[in-house]
């Protein structure tokens, strides 16, 4: 089954040669052009197709009434046109485009040309071709992939033009002569007279009558009366506006009513509104090392507001390259970098994350942190330093000795970054005992000046041989010399070695003579070498580095002795700290405490959160893309022509209609004056849009009038008397300084606000 859909627009052009029959040629206008398929038309879908086609019939409308003619004479001038078929499964139904299950397929055919097939001088054939000063335009639509020729299809638009360009393509006399003769043949068989295009006499050579189509030629139609045309009338109900991907814009559509009864025929009506493109709840697509920005077309509705044209996840890629993201690796947001301390070659590895900008230049995440390479940031040894670590040294008596400690570091763009603390490499170094560079403790205490021999320990190692204890007594010198921890107990009496990890306590030596105690050293506490202390770690914070995701124990350094605890360093992050990661905790959206808006939809904007938990078992934000926003919500406010005051007297005018009536009376003609005063009060407002950040939407102006009016009459005795007009005017009421309130809800439900 074939069925041929209406014209998506109207165009009624005045042809008044049809129509010298009927007194007054401006009465005739054309409705639509019927032609025949030349030959059979092939449908592919969104493939174009080139039709030849014939023509056949017109329908004109003379005195309102509508009727059908054939056209006679042009049946050797084929018409031309393009198809250009629509998507399978989607067909025009009632103006607009919709799915269906069926398969079928249809398009629209844009006629553009005539042609006319001649003998040339040589035998052979010559087509004459002449462009359609404007295009008609038909729908067609079909179950099957082919149409057959010989089937009828109506076209709109300028059809009087379509003709006279078809009548020039028979500007040979001998086809002129020959279309005549089968003109006059026709009216000698047919007693109904035929008008016939173009006027003029039969030769067709005539000047009086009709219009400038008789200097090219003329032909004959048979007239076919058809019924009266019903009352017709135009409604937008029962056709759904048609977007017009094109220019952007939704078109509205409306159809002609006949006595009531819409006729399914959906053309535009001339208003439009502009697509718009909402973003809101439609994600990005990632296409290789492209991200593309995807939206759903929506317009705004004069009285329903927004209103989306695609579903609800059925969301467009946008081919603006404004709205197409490169992707790239960035390794500015991973600070931290992946440390194999396993593998016998150790390396450390840079990251990247691939991210792109997107809408609002919005950053949005890809793929999380992996190991990256390029011409700046390559994979580093790591390698191990004995720098800031030091020597730890253990106090055994004689069997003393000192550790050697170490780190792992590695080059981090031109910055040394550490991948594990301090801590003892294996090597050791004997304490040894210098006994010549101490002078010797001199005592004057009481006037007796006593004599002791001194020593330091030291080691000796690749860098040097540095002293690991200060000049003390030597317990082997030639005096009884003694020692006590009394007065060195407090908290500034020990010897703390941080980077050695020991303190030493402290005391005081003495000496007796004549059993007096007698101090030496000035009575100061000094290294006691006996009493070594490890030094204890507790972790009595942590500092945070949010940019770094890491954070760094605050350790206290203490001992324990036999006078309680004893503070070494007071809380600090140690260069050796080794950092702990925050752990990654879940992804959330939080809002961001901003707002966008379309048009009076207003939403909360929302940030695609990374959450992770620092040490202190804290939890930290990171927006790592746009989240859904919140919303909407209606944004705007109407201001104006919502009371009686908004609405203000801008013009107040009086006019007058003079009427006479005659009647007998008697043997005279008497005489009715009348004067209707009429007086025109017109109001005004201006109706504003706003939102709630300030921005005006909208701004519109509208124009009411209220009349008051009131018909004064006066008699006159005879048709000879008459007093005028002017003393029967009358004030028929004043205009008041505004409208009444139930005016106003009247011109509200109007305008639709």
């Amino acid at each position: 089954m074939i069925r041929f859909l209406t014209l998506t627009f109207l165009c009624i052009f005045a042809f008044s040669a049809f129509a010298q029959d009927q007194g007054n040629p401006d009465q005739t206008q054309y409705e639509e052009l019927t032609v025949t398929l030349a030959e059979p038309l092939v449908i592919e879908a969104e493939k174009p197709a080139t039709v030849k086609a014939n023509f056949m019939e017109v329908i004109e409308k003379q005195d309102g009434n509508l009727v059908k003619r054939q056209v006679l004479g042009l049946q050797s001038v084929n018409i031309e046109g393009v198809l250009a078929p629509e998507a399978a499964n989607q067909v025009r139904r009632d103006g607009t485009m919709s799915k269906t299950d069926l398969a079928r397929i249809g398009g629209m055919i844009t006629w553009n040309a005539v042609s006319l097939a001649k003998a040339s001088e040589d035998g052979e054939e010559e087509v004459k071709r002449s462009l359609l000063p404007s295009p008609l335009q038909s729908t067609i639509e079909s179950e099957g992939s082919s149409v057959n020729s010989g089937t009828a299809v109506s076209a709109k638009g300028d059809i009087q033009g379509a003709i006279l360009t078809a009548q020039n393509l028979l500007d040979e006399k001998d086809q002129q002569k020959e279309l005549l003769s089968e003109d006059k043949d026709e009216e000698t068989d047919d007693p109904v007279q035929t008008p016939r295009v173009g006027g003029g006499s039969d030769d067709g050579g005539g000047t009086e009558g009709g219009n400038d189509l008789g200097k090219t030629g003329s032909y004959d139609i048979e007239p076919t009366e058809v019924e009266d045309i019903p009352a017709q009338g135009l409604t937008t109900e029962g056709c759904a506006p048609e977007p017009d991907f094109t220019t952007e814009k939704m078109v509205e559509l409306n159809q002609f009513t006949h006595d009531g009864v819409p006729d399914g025929n959906c053309t535009p009506s001339g208003t439009t509104w502009d697509l718009k493109k909402g973003r809101a709840s439609c994600p990005d697509v990632i296409e290789g090392d492209k991200a593309i920005s995807t939206f759903r077309y929506y317009y705004m509705h004069p009285v329903d507001g927004q209103k989306f044209i695609d579903a609800e996840g059925d969301c467009r890629k946008d081919t603006d390259p404004d709205y197409i993201f490169d992707i790239v690796d960035d390794p500015s947001l991973c600070p931290n970098w992946r440390e194999d301390m396993v593998s016998a070659e150790k390396k450390a590895y840079p990251q990247a994350k691939r991210v792109y900008r997107g809408v609002n230049n919005n950053l949005e995440t890809v793929e999380d942190c992996k190991d990256f390479e390029d011409d700046t940031y390559k994979p580093v040894p790591i390698t191990e330093t004995t720098d800031i670590c030091g020597i730890k040294d253990y106090f055994k008596d004689a069997d003393g000795y000192s550790a050697q400690l170490s780190r792992y570091v590695y080059d981090k763009l031109g910055t040394t970054q550490q991948a594990r603390g301090c801590i003892e490499n294996g090597v050791t170094y004997p304490h040894e005992y210098d006994r010549t560079s101490c002078g010797p403790d001199e005592n004057y205490s009481e006037g007796v000046m006593k004599y002791v021999k001194q020593i330091r320990k030291y080691i000796v190692t690749p860098e040097g041989s540095p002293y690991i204890t200060p000049c003390e007594p030597d317990p082997n010198g030639s005096f009884d010399i003694k020692s006590t921890t009394t007065g060195c107990s407090g908290d500034n009496d020990f010897l703390h070695d941080v980077s050695g990890g020991t303190s030493l306590g402290t005391k005081k030596y003495y000496h007796l003579e004549n059993g007096v105690q007698q101090w030496l050293k000035n009575g100061l506490c000094v290294a006691d070498t006996s009493r070594s202390y490890d030094h204890n770690i507790e972790i009595t914070g942590y500092e945070h580095k949010n940019e770094e995701k890491n954070s760094y124990p605050l350790t206290e350094t203490y001992i324990n002795t036999e006078f309680g605890k004893k503070i070494a360093e007071s809380s600090r992050v140690k260069a050796d700290a080794t950092a702990i990661p925050y752990l990654y905790s879940k992804t959330e959206d939080r809002p961001t405490g901003t707002y966008s808006y379309e048009d009076c939809n207003k939403f909360a904007d929302v940030a695609t959160t990374e959450v992770w938990t620092n040490a202190d078992n804290d939890d930290v934000g990171y927006p790592i893309g746009t989240g859904t926003p919140i919303g909407p919500e209606n944004a705007c406010q109407k201001f104006g022509g919502i009371g009686t005051t908004d609405w203000t007297l801008i013009n107040d005018q009086m006019s007058y209609q003079n009427a006479m009536s005659s009647y007998v009376c008697g043997i005279n003609t008497c005489r009715n004056a009348h004067v209707t005063s009429i007086r025109t009060c017109t109001y005004k407002a201006t109706v504003i849009v706003t939102r709630d950040d300030g921005l005006e939407i909208s701004s519109n102006t509208y124009d009411e009038d209220i009349t008051h009016s009131t018909t004064q009459t006066r008699s006159a005795s005879t048709a000879y008397f008459h007093s005028g007009y002017n003393d029967l005017r009358t004030n028929p009421g004043d205009c008041a300084p505004n409208p009444t309130a139930a005016k106003v809800a009247e011109w509200r439900a109007k305008y639709g606000y």
